[in-house]
């Protein structure tokens, strides 16, 4: 439940990625969050939450983390993973950070094979160590370890951090001084499924909580054994035991609490739900530029052109919000717009004195137009509107480095397409900074304040 319920169940609220929640500068947002989801999971008796997500996203083209990190910047990362942990905690779920020692700076996703992190001890102990140290001494419950090889640590190849007791016990635990449940990531990943006896190698590396085994029975049957041949004794097994019941009896398990089902729909979305959902959106757009104080637009500057690059009607909401104040000519683009057309809109942009280009599709599919935006060089300033993550800001950094100003929104939602035309009219505020850095053209911590009024 990384970001709340809607990560694994249909019809209940959809909250921000992290990549977008780590732009927000106000932290008391990030921990009212984590006080939301928990209410929410104890609505359908969920007890702990495996979030937050502490990797550090350093590799823009990590397949696996980038939207799911809080940014690349570690004391960022560290200050939202301590606000949404303490949320989740003071709502009475455990929350669990992971994927420990940090999955932020790979190429491989440890779902399909294991990734390695050749990094010195220094490097680790900078930036991916820093937010899970932050979050121990912060007095987080719940550890999960990671699918990751990390030779400076553990100096067998191919073994996982998840199965190494140099990394659970050495480092987590001795070292560290983490006190909380360890959960290995998922066992039956890729990234650790070869190993043989993989539950048992889990728990004797200093695991308390084995996740998602391929065959229970056959896990069960090779602990059991191993207690037999004095390959994990008893004692560890009882101390592991007494830590689960602890943390059990703390969220309230041994009471046996009911869960009404009637009701639960409208228990789940209450209206301080959708608040906080648009409090956190619009939080968090960022606006980047606003060179020559180019917004707000107003209507004294002339007609002004808008071109979709996206699906029709995308922007709806978008249009309606600029139209109730400016006077648009609207033009749209999509992967069918033969190069004759595409040629027509460029020829005609150049009869308007500001251009704004909104772009609505998602991610790798905006990388499609990068050909096109490289030779787009209107006279006019341009402001682009990103109703997206910033994965396809970066596919057009080219064309958005030459831009008058960039607004990045994160998504596209009605409501907050409404939100971006306000902040373009200066009707509304825009106080975001990156999480990630795009390219070369906007580091993380890049934005400008927007004040409407």
């Amino acid at each position: 439940g990384e970001w709340g319920l809607a990560m694994r169940l249909e019809n209940t609220p959809v909250f921000p990625r992290n990549a977008a929640l780590g732009c927000i500068s106000d932290n008391t947002l990030i921990e009212a969050y984590g006080q939301e989801v928990a209410r929410e999971l104890r609505e359908i008796g969920a007890h702990v939450n495996f979030a937050p997500d502490a990797d550090v996203n350093t590799n823009p083209e990590n397949p696996v983390i980038h939207v799911r990190s809080f940014g690349e910047n570690p004391k960022t990362v560290a200050e939202k993973v301590i606000a949404y942990g303490r949320g989740l905690e003071t709502g009475g779920i455990l929350s669990v950070s992971k994927h420990f020692p940090g999955h932020g700076d790979t190429d491989v996703d440890s779902h399909k094979a294991l990734p390695v992190l050749p990094f010195t001890r220094e490097r680790l102990d900078s930036v991916e160590l820093y937010p899970f140290k932050e979050a121990i001494r912060a007095g987080v419950s719940g550890m999960m370890v990671g699918h990751l090889q990390v030779p400076v640590i553990e100096p067998i190849g191919d073994l996982p951090s998840s199965l190494s007791r140099n990394v659970d016990y050495g480092l987590l635990t001795e070292e560290l001084a983490f006190k909380g449940l360890i959960f290995t990531d998922a066992l039956a990943m890729k990234g650790v499924a070869g190993n043989k006896s993989v539950c048992l190698q889990a728990l004797q590396a200093g695991n308390d909580m084995v996740l998602v085994q391929q065959n229970v029975e056959k896990a069960q049957e090779s602990v059991v054994q191993a207690i037999k041949d004095g390959r994990l004794t008893m004692e560890e097994i009882d101390a592991k035991c007494r830590r689960i019941l602890a943390y059990k009896y703390r969220l309230g398990l041994s009471r046996r609490p009911m869960i009404p089902v009637d009701g639960l729909s409208d228990r789940i979305h209450t209206p301080e739900a959708q608040a906080l959902v648009t409090k956190l959106r619009t939080s968090a757009v960022t606006v980047l530029g606003n060179y020559f104080q180019i917004l707000p637009l107003t209507a004294t500057k002339g007609e002004i052109a808008v071109l979709t690059v996206g699906d029709e009607g995308s922007d709806a909401s978008f249009i309606e919000g600029l139209r109730s104040e400016l006077p648009l000519k609207t033009f749209r683009m999509d992967k069918n717009t033969g190069e004759e057309e595409r040629r027509k809109i460029v020829k005609e942009l150049g009869n308007y004195r500001r251009v704004v280009v909104c772009i609505t599709v998602q991610d790798k599919e905006a990388g499609e137009y990068r050909s096109f935006f490289a030779g787009f060089r209107p006279q006019a300033p341009v402001v682009y509107a990103f109703f997206t993550s910033y994965r396809a800001l970066a596919s057009l950094e080219e064309a958005a480095a030459r831009s008058a100003a960039v607004v990045l929104a994160h998504s596209g939602e009605e409501d907050l397409q409404r939100y971006v035309a306000d902040v373009i009219l200066g009707k509304a505020s825009a106080t975001g900074r990156l999480s990630m850095r795009i390219g070369n053209t906007f580091a993380a911590g890049s934005g400008v304040d927007v004040i409407s009024g």
